[in-house]
């Protein structure tokens, strides 16, 4: 038996899903271990294919390594990552550098990077929430950067936004996509048809940002951002 973890919650069907190289399976409460076990040994074939996958998805992420003079994308414009004596962490936008610490190995570089991103992320996507917010006619409560692996951004009833340091590494053009997705549940909070008229009517080019956004995801996943 492969193992799995158990998530039991209200909904009407058993649910399998693949987790960072884990299965996952979310049932109903009523529903008994020895089905949701005949179940996995069902879909052994397609469990086992997943492992084999992430299990080459691993191999890719470990030879990604971040090294002093690399250089990293924000928001389009690559970045060279230079080493600076001390513990300093900064950035020169002029020059296009992130500076970190001479003294770290790849893992504790890509750490301070995230802490640029970050950073960075706070002021720059709170700048771009306020334009977008004008041109959209609607109102935002307070922007927050946080570390979400499989949500670009979000929006809550408050009128808060979230979004992913991860999205700081996409080109300009996406990042503007999930501003304007986001400011949009402001005056829808679904999915439906008016709320795709309001992102059509101020981005009639959504749909094509989507699309590349998703290759984008694809990338990073990669590279074990």
């Amino acid at each position: 038996m492969i193992p799995y973890t158990l998530i039991r919650a209200k909904r009407k069907t058993v649910c399998l899903k693949m987790v960072e190289g884990k299965l996952e399976v979310r049932a109903p409460h009523h529903v008994p271990i020895s089905f949701i076990e005949d179940l996995i040994r069902e879909k052994d074939g397609w469990i086992r294919e997943h492992l084999e996958n992430f299990k080459a998805l691993q191999q890719t992420r470990a030879s990604h390594t971040l090294n002093y003079g690399d250089t990293i994308s924000y928001m389009g414009t690559p970045y060279t990552i230079e080493p600076r004596f001390g513990a300093y962490i900064g950035w020169d936008l002029d020059l296009h550098l992130f500076y970190v610490p001479s003294d770290l190995n790849s893992e504790q570089i890509r750490q301070a990077i995230i802490q640029i991103l970050r950073s960075l992320g706070q002021v720059s996507m709170t700048l771009k929430a306020i334009d977008w917010s004008i041109k959209m006619g609607v109102k935002f409560n307070q922007v927050k950067i946080t570390g979400a692996q499989t949500r670009w951004g979000s929006c809550s009833s408050l009128g808060n936004l979230n979004f992913s340091w991860r999205l700081l590494l996409a080109d300009e053009a996406l990042i503007d996509y999930i501003v304007v997705h986001e400011l949009a549940h402001l005056k829808e909070m679904n999915h439906q048809e008016g709320f795709w008229a309001i992102v059509k009517d101020v981005m009639p080019d959504y749909q094509v940002r989507e699309a590349q956004l998703k290759r984008f995801r694809a990338t990073i996943d990669q590279e074990g951002w």
